[in-house]
């Protein structure tokens, strides 16, 4: 392990042989040049190791898959890969949601929410769900009795929306904020794919990186129509896509759908680690 001495990084055997040097010893000529030899061998196999350093927690890859129903819903599933070290995550980690938000119109839209499959590394995990002050409905993935385990680790979170197709004049879409912008540590690569009925295709696909209302474009188009980033997304920076397609794909809905799950009140989308607070994404979650 690497040594910091006088702020300079040092292995163990060159503080041996600045001791020794320091008391003004020395050794018999007979064995000594023997063992000044055993020492510097010792010091060079140390130079040669890596210096260690203390491992990060950042998400390794953030999945999403998307489909959307024929009854306007939207069915996400979400694999997290995340980096435990034990630090802000500890038992697990939690996804923030919101249940209402105002449209470009200004008009309030409200969003059923039911969570429907939670995994740790394919294998059941226990979740909770709690109504948070601030409007948003947060979704705890994690045994709140035992600590996560430590290294890489998928955890896996399905749900279904309703209430966030948007129905236009000339054509119908999901503006949807993949990841969101409340995680407090990097993203080293973020995924994102939807598929409609009848595996319709797509008129127009956009896709937005950065922080909150940002405009990046750190991102690239695959040949199946997912979106994927090109670049880590930093502490506050997320992933946002916009999907387009035509009419006649889908029905709009003239009477609002009845929500699934728990609703409550103000947009918000934080997906943050064990203990960290979300932040507020744009438009819808």
């Amino acid at each position: 392990m690497a040594l910091l001495f006088f702020g300079i990084p040092c292995v163990p055997g060159f503080l041996v042989l600045s001791r020794r040097r320091a008391l003004g010893t020395s050794m018999p000529n007979a064995d000594g040049r023997e063992r000044r030899s055993l020492s510097v061998f010792w010091v060079l196999v140390f130079l040669l190791l890596p210096l260690s350093a203390e491992a990060e927690e950042n998400i390794l890859l953030f999945s999403s898959t998307a489909r959307v129903y024929e009854d306007f819903s939207l069915e996400v599933r979400e694999d997290i890969t995340v980096n435990v070290e034990g630090k802000e995550i500890r038992r697990g980690i939690y996804r923030e949601f919101p249940t209402e938000y105002r449209d470009e119109k200004g008009d309030v839209v409200r969003i059923g929410f039911s969570v429907e499959t939670v995994l740790l590394n394919g294998e059941k995990l226990p979740y909770r769900t709690e109504r948070r002050n601030e409007g948003s409905y947060r979704v705890y993935l994690g045994d709140p009795d035992a600590f996560a385990p430590r290294g890489p680790q998928t955890y896996t979170l399905v749900y279904v929306v309703t209430g966030v197709i948007g129905f236009f004049d000339d054509h119908d879409e999901l503006y949807w904020n993949v990841t969101g912008n409340g995680w407090s540590f990097r993203i080293d690569k973020a995924r994102f794919s939807l598929s409609l009925p009848d595996e319709a295709p797509f008129d127009m696909i956009y896709f937005f990186t950065g922080l909150y209302r940002a405009r990046g474009k750190d991102a690239r188009i695959l040949p199946d129509g997912s979106v994927e980033t090109t670049s880590p997304l930093v502490p506050g920076e997320g992933l946002t896509v916009v999907y387009e397609w035509g009419k006649d794909v889908l029905e709009p809905a003239y009477e609002p759908l009845p929500p699934i799950g728990e609703e409550i009140s103000l947009p918000d989308q934080g997906h943050s680690p064990d203990d960290t607070p979300p932040s507020r994404p744009e438009g819808t979650p």
